[in-house]
């Protein structure tokens, strides 16, 4: 449970950081500036926010699955684990499809660099980062409940 609680804090570290990130971007670049180059350095500093965020949110679903719900896993990779939570009903089924199309995000930012990409991907991230904090406020009540 420790283990659990350790990698919770740090994700919520790390997801108060991509709040501030998108909060920059959103207060400092109107729609008009997003060619600037300040505006596409903050851009990309939102979208590693991102990817470290994406990182740990199945990391810390995998310890909850097995350290809290004693569930035994198959797998150990963030699609098999996010399938893993919505079957046990933690994430709904739109929930886990989010989580999916997070993750192909996370994964075409690490493996390719385009800006029409990077932009597109910029966009969702304030949806993702909803669905994250969601996720955390959810497992934070399972926990104290137990």
């Amino acid at each position: 449970m420790e283990k659990l609680k350790t990698k919770l804090e740090t994700f919520e570290q790390a997801l108060k950081t991509l709040k501030e990130s998108i909060e920059s971007i959103e207060e400092e670049f109107p729609a008009s500036a997003h060619t600037s180059k300040t505006y596409i350095v903050y851009r990309d500093s939102l979208i590693q926010c991102f990817e470290y965020c994406t990182d740990l949110v199945w990391k810390v679903l995998k310890i909850y699955l097995e350290d809290f719900e004693k569930t035994s896993l198959d797998t150990s990779a963030p699609r098999g684990i996010v399938r893993a939570t919505v079957n046990i009903k933690l994430l709904s089924e739109d929930e886990g499809a989010q989580y999916m199309q997070m993750i192909t995000n996370r994964n075409m930012t690490s493996h390719m660099y385009h800006q029409e990409v990077a932009e597109n991907i910029a966009r969702q991230v304030p949806s993702f980062y909803a669905l994250m904090a969601a996720t955390v406020e959810r497992l934070k009540k399972n926990i104290e409940q137990k």
